[in-house]
């Protein structure tokens, strides 16, 4: 990944572009454009219109897709093009969507944050950037740009590329080599030789232990955090 192509990079680009746009901003383009080029297959760019009193009213629409690929959920189904209202998870709406978008809207500035939470059971996290529509009233529209973190929250270093990270997510999901080369439309040669490179890098004997490996990586980080989140004892 590139330096232009990372969250930090992108976001501060938007948030220029919207700072620099003048008041009111009736087309969004004026702030993404050319941007989508530059995202990940881990970043999305979301489109709500929020003329609506509802909230749960507003409509979602997808500027540009995730395009990363796991069997865990599948985002498509849970994050569609459509109300708010109509998610299939109305908790996940609830608790971290409306809140941080209504927030956004009142204070009339760019807002990031990072969110972690859960979609239909699953535990996932992301990093988001919301953009309020600059006007002088109340916002017509916001955009949202995110970039997902692991499902599993899988510990990897920087030389893993997308592609390692895909293969890594699916490994701990259960899946074979050559169900990963299928799901990933690569072949099963390509797949094999990436896990094996994979094996080196993190001294594993054989898949098995790779991916014992990487849950142990998961579950030890995950005990990290929640030992950091727990208020001190008196």
């Amino acid at each position: 990944m590139t330096a232009k192509s990372t969250f930090n990079a992108i976001s501060q680009t938007l948030i220029d572009n919207w700072l620099h746009a003048k008041t009111p901003i009736d087309d969004p383009k004026q702030v993404y454009a050319n941007l989508c080029d530059r995202m990940t297959l881990k970043m999305s760019l979301n489109f709500v219109d929020t003329t609506s009193d509802d909230p749960l009213a507003w409509h979602s629409t997808h500027i540009k897709a995730f395009g990363f690929k796991t069997r865990l959920l599948n985002l498509k189904k849970w994050l569609p093009d459509s109300a708010l209202g109509d998610f299939p998870d109305r908790t996940y709406v609830i608790d971290a969507v409306i809140p941080r978008y209504t927030r956004t809207m009142k204070i009339g500035k760019p807002l990031i944050d990072l969110v972690q939470t859960k979609i239909a059971g699953i535990s996932i996290g992301y990093d988001r950037l919301i953009l309020p529509q600059k006007t002088e009233g109340r916002p017509q529209w916001c955009m949202s740009f995110t970039e997902g973190r692991f499902m599993l929250n899988a510990a990897v270093d920087a030389k893993l590329d997308l592609v390692d990270e895909e293969i890594i997510q699916l490994l701990m999901e259960g899946e074979t080599a050559k169900e990963i080369a299928i799901i990933l439309a690569l072949s099963q040669r390509t797949i094999e030789h990436r896990i094996d490179k994979m094996k080196i890098r993190y001294d594993a004997r054989n898949v098995v232990h790779l991916t014992a490996k990487l849950f142990s990586a998961h579950m030890e980080r995950r005990i990290s955090e929640e030992k950091a989140a727990r208020p001190p004892e008196s």
